[in-house]
């Protein structure tokens, strides 16, 4: 994964509206994978923008959360992805 990640041409991590994934609302991050994934993405993490002022909630960025996990989203919040190369 880090030859992806530090070598040109590799994949690269970005940072995209959970609305380009997922209707707002609540839903499993399952569903946000399986969204990704019909992108050629992974998604890895997310980012609340309620908590990104909270450090005990880690500002809001979640890594590696359990498929199941729920999460309740909003139009601000975001999904992280790794892939090869997105469109602004």
């Amino acid at each position: 994964m880090f030859d992806e990640l530090f070598t040109a041409g590799g994949h690269d991590l970005y940072v995209k509206q959970v609305t380009e994934y997922v209707r707002p609302g609540e839903a499993t991050f399952d569903a946000v994978c399986e969204a990704a994934l019909r992108r050629n993405q992974i998604a890895v993490g997310y980012r609340l923008n309620a908590a990104t002022e909270n450090a005990t909630r880690g500002f809001g960025v979640v890594v590696g959360p359990a498929k199941s996990t729920r999460l309740v989203s909003g139009p601000e919040d975001q999904v992280i992805v790794l892939a090869r190369e997105i469109d602004p």
